[in-house]
């Protein structure tokens, strides 16, 4: 992985530079593997990037 995201992520890990590398993982690393793992494998790509949005959304609301 070329560089960082812009939030801090367990992907940050993989990158060969950069900062907002955390020690674990953070809300937004979790909100996303709730979201990939619930929605539907059959769904339209774009029904897909929504629901894993929505769940990083709530996520973040549930702190």
């Amino acid at each position: 992985m070329p560089r960082c995201w812009r939030w801090p992520s367990i992907v940050n890990l993989l990158a060969k530079d950069g900062e907002n590398k955390p020690a674990a993982r953070s809300d937004s690393d979790l909100g996303y593997l709730r979201g990939l793992y619930t929605m539907s494998a059959d769904a339209r790509l774009r029904m897909q990037k929504d629901g894993i949005a929505y769940r990083m959304r709530q996520q973040e609301k549930a702190k």
